[in-house]
């Protein structure tokens, strides 16, 4: 486990570009200010931050896929 996380740390900064806020794929709805701190109303599309992912991580994206798809079928049976 502890060399899979210093792998992964060396690849970061090869990866920053790839993923996580530059890359996600999002709806903003409202934004509301308050004197502290500020609420940012977003949707996530995860089917398509799924499929954009690198290829690195196209196997845990696939598992994820899967399970978002059986969830949102789910729930719309409810």
């Amino acid at each position: 486990m502890l060399s899979h996380r210093k792998r992964l740390l060396k690849l970061a900064v090869e990866r920053q570009d790839t993923e996580g806020l530059n890359t996600t794929v999002y709806t903003r709805h409202s934004v509301t200010q308050f004197p502290l701190y500020t609420w940012i109303k977003v949707s996530i599309n995860m089917t398509r931050v799924l499929q954009t992912a690198p290829k690195n991580m196209q196997h845990i994206g696939d598992q994820l896929l899967k399970h978002f798809l059986s969830t949102e079928t789910k729930s719309i049976k409810v």
